[in-house]
This record gives C-alpha cells, structure tokens and sequence, in this order.
C-alpha cells in the first residue's frame, strides 16, 4: 500500500462521526461498549461494529476484565491529529467570517 492509499484510509476511519465521538469519549478515559453506546445513544451492534474498525486501525486497544473488554487509546499522539485538524478548521472559519464582514462593510458603503 503506497502512503498516499495508507493516508486516505486512514483520514477515511476518522472521518466517521460514530467512530470519532467513540476516540473523544475514550479521550476522558477508559470505557467498555455499553459506556460508549449510552454515551453515544447509538446500537450496542452499531458501536460494536465502529469498536472493530478502530482496533483494526490499531487505534484504540483494550483490557479484558472477565468477559467485559474496557476500551483505550493505544496511542494519545491520535489527539495531537484531532487537534491540528480542529485548529486548521477554526483557522479557515476565522477567515470565512472576515471575508464576510469585509463583504458586508463592502455592501454597506457601495
């Protein structure tokens, strides 16, 4: 798999809303599946589901205590993305908006 493929699919496994909110609920701490669905408000086979792909993506890892798996990020740098990412979104929304006041003092002067 050539990196720009392995970069994709990976942007693609985090571009998911289900699996997102699964990595920031995890980001408070350790959680098992029936944690994750309430928090979520989502189907305990749809979490199950978002839980395999994230593992698979070597993302999240988990502990087994008996028959409960308690979910964990396997590495925190995950965030260190997430962040950069919402920084670069705000960086855009900053601009879009002075674009528009710049717009609107445009209209209100012409």
């Amino acid at each position: 798999m050539d990196q720009i493929e392995e970069l994709s699919n990976f942007l693609s496994i985090l571009g998911d809303e289900t699996r997102l909110g699964i990595i920031y609920h995890l980001k408070e701490g350790n959680l098992v599946s029936k944690d994750i669905q309430e928090a979520l408000n989502k189907a305990q086979s749809t979490i199950s589901q978002h839980l395999k792909i994230l593992y698979k993506a070597d993302i999240i890892d988990y502990d087994q205590d008996g028959s409960k798996k308690i979910y964990k990020i396997k590495n925190k740098k995950i965030f260190k993305i997430l962040r950069t990412v919402e920084f670069y979104l705000m960086d855009k929304k900053k601009k879009d908006i002075e674009v528009m006041e710049e717009h609107d003092i445009m209209d209100t002067l012409g």
